[in-house]
């Protein structure tokens, strides 16, 4: 019989998107959760809009770890992420991440093996990769773009901005002995 499966995250992980036609997000209901629900698994899904490591660690810390349970982290868009305005209005200065690469690194580490201590199973799903120029658009609007994308080099370098952190979930997992979903 399968089992429980905790989900912690971001809003890729809440199943949240962004639909185009009505210009607003919106839940998704055909999701990996859907699916998984669907083949007979318990999901308990914590994920949070605007969640980073930092906020998995929280709710981790706060959650019943009962052993054996599968506990699904998707972190690392959100991490990412830098405070677009001030790249904007000062594209010369030097801007940190929300959660700077190191960090993010370390504090995934951690939290891994914290819910194999408790005799979790822990996999590392890998954050989604971003498509540069709607990314861009996106994270420009009402802002300087041509400042960010001084700031960046080329509006193309978002798409490896982030895929450094997806590569650090990579490498936590392989630190921590973890499966990934990629």
């Amino acid at each position: 019989m399968p089992g429980l499966i905790t989900i912690l995250g971001d809003s890729i992980a809440r199943g949240l998107m962004y639909d185009e036609n009505a210009s607003r997000y919106t839940l998704c209901r055909d999701t990996f959760a859907s699916a998984l629900m669907g083949k007979g698994y318990s999901l308990k899904n914590l994920a949070r809009v605007g969640g980073t490591v930092d906020n998995a660690m929280e709710l981790f810390e706060k959650m019943d770890k009962q052993p054996g349970t599968l506990l699904a982290v998707e972190v690392g868009g959100n991490d990412s992420a830098l405070n677009w305005e001030e790249v904007a209005a000062q594209p010369n200065a030097n801007h940190e991440a929300k959660v700077p690469l190191n960090q993010f690194g370390e504090k995934l580490r951690l939290l891994l093996s914290r819910a194999a201590d408790c005799a979790m199973r822990p996999i590392v799903v890998t954050p989604l990769p971003v498509v540069a120029d709607r990314y861009m658009k996106w994270i420009s609007r009402g802002l300087d773009a041509k400042a960010i994308e001084a700031y960046l080099g080329s509006y193309e370098y978002i798409y490896r901005w982030q895929e450094r952190y997806a590569l650090e979930a990579l490498k936590a997992a392989r630190h921590t002995d973890c499966p990934v979903f990629d």
